[in-house]
């Protein structure tokens, strides 16, 4: 175990692990990083020989901040002996994903001792030992190649380079790699080993930026203006003749969230690492796939209240799993008694290993349960109103506990007048699911819809009563309850300060902690806004009313809310930012004691009548935002609907790895809002001056001109929102593999 610098000095160890397919073994090495307290595989090292495939004695070691493992590579027979037959090689390798980094250190021979990595003020070396065929052995030191070279020497298309401590036949004997430039420099990728293709480019997200530049990169912009339409570029090149030589590029709105790269030998991808889109695998035109949301960890449930495999409108629920950074598909839910127009699906909850899936249209309504066992999602349980009527709506919200409890609304409820509404309580008595008590509002009132959003938080409840009386008729409320000795006891009333007759405030609402958020999705003329109350010295409090800062009437901001660690997310699902109805997330955050906009998302695929947004969920990292009316591929499936997922610190912050760019590749492509800069370097670390090469998604042509050098430094730089990601020329690492080399005696230049 060791701490890797690369990584934060976070720890990390390996385990070996072998196998045996057929007659052959083989193994890997699983390299594992703590994150967070929790350790996590995040790399897994494989020989690079197909006649070597076993990994003997893997020795770490540390250099210049990056970590390496040294690596024996042999054969094993079928009895599980290791073969010594003179094929025997050392190789060098590093641990970080990005780079793919493989290097052999040891000439050929009958390597028989393990070798040893050793790290000096001169360089990085490996030991290892050469039985002869006398039976001796002898000790050889080689050079890692990871330090600087001895000494370089240009002299027309000649470059040399010496390695003063490069073993070849004697110890430390030296040796001098000799190097065409015009090969080299045309290109450089056919002198590395690392990979086919060793360049790296991902994580590009809107507002990122790029600055800086190689001599002779090209950077195009790609233009799509309309959906799926072949996009065109403008060469925006950097040729190193210092002219100002980029291009104008018209600039529009793309339709897929990415650059591309293109290489001398392949091509490589930058794409937006913090969005994953979910479909239905067998997804049909207005099933409503995304009627709603649950997440729970590594757990998805979407609803599509409108599948018709159990008649038109029956309903079902799909599971998703998170499996090794993989959302899949793992279930379908259907109940055992589904029939046409109960719209199951249309609420659902996660808690763990059950699924709650709601079916309030028929009759006064039902709730069904499921339970995981064993990766398979089976109904365990019905769950009906001991006094329930028609129309009563029961199952149209509810939530659970940890620990067993379940409120289900029944907004429709008449027992203290029309459409006062009520909450039904069950609890796990016996291993059985028993109704154990009713919650009504302390005022309750004809029309007030109780129960018609219910959200809780360990103890805590808070229900929403939409067309209550409050600040004005039929403003709403939300109450809020907590769970004392095992009784749900209303401790608060809440409205918002400024409510309006029609606001709809308490559908939804969300409570975490101290902090709970409602939508009023009908305040201010159907523009909307969200009211967040938080507790203060033991009472509640409301301390921020949020709106959209581009807000436009119509648009019903507030249509869904969610809160997690000190983050909001509120959706307004007739924004039209990207056709009518396509919908929209509005992002916020408490900054010095202030809810503050840090973010508006759209689907980058939107179109009109998306509704995206339609609800949004966060647990832990991930944001799901669903979109139930998308259209989805070519050709459209009308309203089949899809549910996008988001990494909302890659969202927020700038977790972006771009690496990997050299001499003559091209990057192509471009997000809406992305920006490109020019670096421009005269001298040696003399500070560099950019032109704004920008994408600003306005369909205008906007890339400015910049002037164009030969740079001191052969890399791009990307400042992203909030942090700094870097693109490097990697070609560099293994030049000398595979030039013309010259054995010679230690050379000083």
């Amino acid at each position: 175990m060791w701490h890797a610098p690369e990584f934060n000095n976070d720890q990390v160890f390996f385990v070996v692990e072998n196998s045996l397919v057929g007659r052959t073994y083989s193994n890997q090495v699983s390299i594992y990083r703590s994150i967070e307290g929790q350790w996590t595989k995040f790399e897994t090292i494989t020989s690079p020989l197909s006649e070597l495939p076993f990994i003997n004695s893997p020795e770490p070691f540390v250099y210049n901040g990056k970590s390496y493992i040294s690596i024996l590579l042999t054969k094993k027979a079928p009895s599980g002996k290791i073969v010594f037959d003179g094929s025997e090689q050392v190789w060098l390798v590093d641990i970080d994903p990005q780079e793919n980094f493989y290097r052999k250190v040891s000439n050929d021979g009958n390597l028989h001792r393990d070798p040893e990595p050793f790290v000096a003020e001169t360089g990085a070396f490996i030991y290892y030992s050469e039985k002869t065929p006398d039976g001796n052995f002898i000790v050889h030191k080689t050079d890692t190649g990871l330090g600087s070279p001895q000494e370089l020497v240009i002299d027309g298309d000649t470059l040399a380079v010496s390695a003063s401590q490069n073993d070849n036949e004697v110890p430390d004997s030296g040796s001098a790699y000799i190097y065409s430039l015009s090969s080299l420099l045309s290109n450089p990728d056919n002198s590395s080993r690392e990979t086919a293709n060793p360049d790296s480019l991902t994580g590009i997200k809107p507002k990122d930026t790029l600055t800086g530049g190689a001599s002779n990169d090209n950077l195009f912009a790609g233009v799509d203006d309309a959906q799926f339409s072949p996009p065109t570029f403008s060469d925006l090149s950097i040729e190193g003749d210092e002219i100002s030589d980029f291009e104008l590029a018209a600039d529009g709105l793309f339709s897929k969230q990415f650059f591309t790269g293109f290489g001398d030998s392949g091509n490589t991808s930058i794409e937006d690492n913090s969005l994953v889109k979910i479909t239905a695998s067998d997804g049909q035109a207005y099933d409503s796939f995304g009627q709603n949301v649950s997440l729970d960890g590594n757990t998805l449930l979407v609803g599509a209240a409108r599948d018709d495999d159990n008649g038109l409108d029956s309903g079902s629920a799909y599971i998703f799993n998170n499996i090794n950074g993989v959302w899949t598909e793992r279930a379908k839910l259907k109940p055992k008694d589904g029939r046409a127009g109960d719209l199951f699906g249309d609420t659902i909850r996660l808690n763990g290993s059950r699924a709650f899936v709601g079916s309030w249209k028929r009759g006064s309504g039902a709730l069904y349960i499921f339970r995981e066992s064993g990766g398979l999602w089976t109904q365990t349980v019905k769950l009906r109103p001991s006094d329930g009527k028609q129309g009563d709506r029961f199952g149209s919200s509810f939530d659970s506990t940890d620990s067993g409890t379940i409120l289900i609304g029944a907004s429709s409820s008449d027992q203290k007048g029309l459409d006062s509404g009520c909450v039904y309580v069950y609890n796990v008595v016996n291993g059985i699911w028993t109704e154990t008590g009713k919650i009504y509002a302390s005022d309750p009132s004809p029309g007030a819809l109780f129960g018609r959003y219910i959200d809780i938080d360990g103890n805590q409840a808070v229900i929403g009563a939409v067309k209550s009386n409050a600040s004005q008729p039929n403003s709403g409320s939300v109450y809020i309850y907590e769970n004392l000795n095992g009784i749900w006891t209303e401790t608060a009333k809440l409205s918002a300060s400024d409510g309006k007759n029609g606001d709809e405030f308490g559908t939804p609402a969300a409570i975490e902690g101290n902090t709970i958020v409602v939508g009023a999705s009908e305040s201010g003329g159907t523009k909307g806004a969200a009211y967040v109350f938080e507790k203060v010295n033991g009472k509640w409090q409301e301390t921020a009313k949020l709106t959209a800062n581009d807000g436009q009437v119509g648009e019903e901001f507030g249509t869904s809310v969610t809160i997690s660690n000190n983050t909001i997310a509120v959706s307004p699902r007739h924004d039209d930012d990207r056709g009518a109805d396509s919908g929209s997330v509005y992002i916020f955050q408490k900054i010095n004691g202030v809810w503050t906009q840090v973010y508006k998302l759209t689907a980058i695929d939107g179109k009109a009548g998306d509704v995206f947004g339609k609800r949004v969920v966060i647990d832990g990292d991930t944001l799901a935002v669903s979109a139930f009316q998308d259209d989805n591929e070519v050709p459209p499936v009308p309203d089949s609907g899809s549910v996008y997922l988001y990494s909302l610190s890659s969202l927020l912050s700038n977790p972006d790895s771009l690496t990997g760019i050299k001499p003559k590749d091209t990057l192509t492509g471009g997000a809406s809002n992305d920006n490109l800069f020019g670096g421009v370097d005269d001298a040696q670390f003399s500070p560099q001056t950019f032109s704004d090469l920008s994408i600003e998604g306005d369909e205008i042509s906007d890339f400015e001109l910049a002037a164009d050098r030969l740079f001191s430094k052969q890399f791009f730089t990307g400042f992203g929102d909030s942090g700094n990601t870097s693109i490097e020329d990697n070609s560099l690492k293994l030049a000398e593999i595979g030039a013309a080399s010259v054995q010679l005696p230690v050379m000083i230049w």
